[in-house]
């Protein structure tokens, strides 16, 4: 059974609606990164699993229960962290403090454990949380929600302002989170960032014009995504057994992923690379 369900999700602000037809599921312990330009909906999707962003039709379930809208303390008490975009922490207060704050309800003691998980804040825990550097920062901020014990986390763009060595750090704390505490993730990202060492699965988001609307593009894994950008590059691919064994592996990714609709990118890669695959037989 699926952590996280979302089936048929549209969410809207007022008359605009930004997602559109979203149905996608979250296994235990799963990460799951989520690509799309800015204002493709990825913080509103976040947003309606937090009950944050009521607004929005059709089913989340978290759980095996539905996500309670506008009760956002009570879907945190049931295992749902949340790190927004940015560097949310509290300014004036220590790294300690900040901490505790956020363990109030759970008692505080799995500090001990986001020590384990970041060094860095155990050496800094007297120090004021404002003077920390941007990726320590970050670090707190996903400690803090750590300390709410929960059974999924949703990193809001966690790479944003940080340089590509911090966003390497981060990622691999994400995935010793994972590993260690077996919380499935969920991370928005706008950029191409290497997630290959992190995730196995991806879900991508578009904007379709016609209609103005965000809607899912593909949900598969991180190779099938790697697979489609070759495709549509103009790069050679390499010899005629390579690029047979790699049209081979595109009819898996079309075997494997839950395509919803593919964007003008992956069309247009997948009608290219099998306008080739004759000629190509010919040549061997």
């Amino acid at each position: 059974m699926s952590m996280l369900e979302f089936a048929n999700v549209d969410a809207s602000y007022g008359s605009l609606k930004v997602l559109q037809g979203i149905s996608l599921s979250v296994a235990r312990g799963e990460k799951l990164a989520i690509f799309g330009h800015n204002g493709a909906g990825k913080t509103t999707l976040l947003k309606c699993v937090l009950g944050q962003h009521s607004d929005f039709t059709g089913s989340i379930v978290f759980d095996g229960a539905q996500i309670l809208r506008d009760k956002v303390h009570q879907n945190a008490r049931r295992g749902i962290g949340f790190v927004p975009q940015g560097h949310n922490v509290f300014r004036e207060l220590s790294v300690e403090q900040n901490l505790r704050i956020s363990g109030l309800l759970t008692g505080g003691a799995f500090a001990k454990e986001v020590y384990k998980l970041f060094p860095v804040l155990q050496e800094r825990r007297n120090q004021v949380a404002g003077s920390l550097s941007g990726g320590q920062q970050q670090m707190l901020a996903i400690g803090m929600a750590l300390m709410t014990e929960p059974r999924i986390l949703l990193l809001d763009e966690p790479a944003t302002g940080l340089a590509p060595v911090i966003v390497r750090n981060v990622m691999s704390v994400v995935a010793d989170i994972n590993a260690r505490l077996g919380s499935a993730v969920i991370m928005p990202f706008d950029d191409t960032v290497d997630l290959r060492p992190v995730l196995r699965r991806i879900a991508q988001f578009f904007r379709d014009e016609s209609c103005g609307q965000c809607v899912p593009c593909r949900v598969g894994t991180v190779r099938q995504e790697e697979v489609l950008h070759r495709l549509a590059s103009d790069r050679p691919l390499g010899s005629v057994e390579q690029e047979l064994s790699l049209l081979k592996e595109l009819g898996q990714v079309m075997r494997d992923a839950s395509i919803c609709g593919l964007g003008q990118t992956a069309s247009s890669a997948i009608e290219s690379a099998l306008a080739r695959l004759p000629i190509l037989q010919e040549k061997r």
